[in-house]
């Protein structure tokens, strides 16, 4: 019999199709947006998976840990090969046993004398503005292989201590304003995949907060507001 946890979804229907509304940005194109809560190494339908990675590009614990211990050593040791890179920036990896084309390595935190150089947060290992960097970095480098689907994990809320609700609306606004400047991409499905449910009702709050459009009614001449095209669920 399957838990009540697993049979729990959250759906809001794509707004902005019904005759007579204009999105108030003309030729953005519409992203779907997905909230789940599970496993990020288990998202087979998903192109890139991307690691909460630090500056060195080692897999420790955490979601990396999880990728380690999923993908393989090959994910490690391609890693460390093309570290260091610098906070915000990205690195691409093959995926080792995991379903998935590519593991994209997002470096949010860091410990060497470099990342100690960069503003941080008080009291954490990052700030918004690196983890922005590196939520739009890794989506340039999924669109620069033509990929169709990323998952994300919660970046730098872990080890870094980089509070959830601020690392949620930072990670959805930088995912709305790469959609904003990049409207032919080939990314069509952003998945936030959140393993605890405090994370995962976190991002889901922030984003039905958030996805609110303001457009206006052909018809009538009037604003109206409309949720933004998304899709939530949830799942183990």
């Amino acid at each position: 019999m399957r838990s009540r946890a697993a049979e729990r979804s959250h759906t809001v229907h794509p707004a902005g199709k019904t005759p007579g509304w204009d999105k108030a940005e003309s030729g953005v194109r519409d992203l779907r947006i997905e909230i789940v809560q599970g496993d990020i190494t288990k998202q087979a339908d998903i192109d890139a998976i991307v690691n909460a990675a630090n500056t060195e590009l080692i897999l420790g614990s955490g979601v990396a840990g999880a990728i380690l211990r999923r993908g393989g050593s090959e994910i490690d040791r391609e890693g460390q090969a093309k570290g260091p890179i610098k906070l915000g920036e990205t690195a691409i990896t093959g995926a080792g046993r995991l379903p998935n084309k590519y593991v994209i390595h997002a470096a949010a935190m860091g410990h060497g004398p470099e990342d100690a150089r960069v503003r941080k947060r008080p009291g954490s290992l990052s700030s918004a503005a690196i983890i922005a960097d590196a939520t739009r970095n890794s989506l340039r480098r999924a669109e620069e292989l033509q990929l169709k689907s990323v998952a994300f994990p919660a970046l730098a809320t872990g080890v870094a201590a980089f509070p959830g609700d601020d690392c949620a609306e930072t990670m959805l606004g930088a995912v709305r304003e790469y959609e904003r400047e990049t409207p032919r991409s080939s990314i069509q499905l952003v998945r936030f995949v959140l393993f605890g449910a405090a994370d995962y009702k976190t991002f889901l709050s922030v984003l039905n907060r958030s996805e609110l459009t303001i457009g206006t009614d052909r018809a009538t001449g009037q604003s109206r507001i409309r949720f933004a095209p998304l899709l939530l669920l949830s799942y183990k």
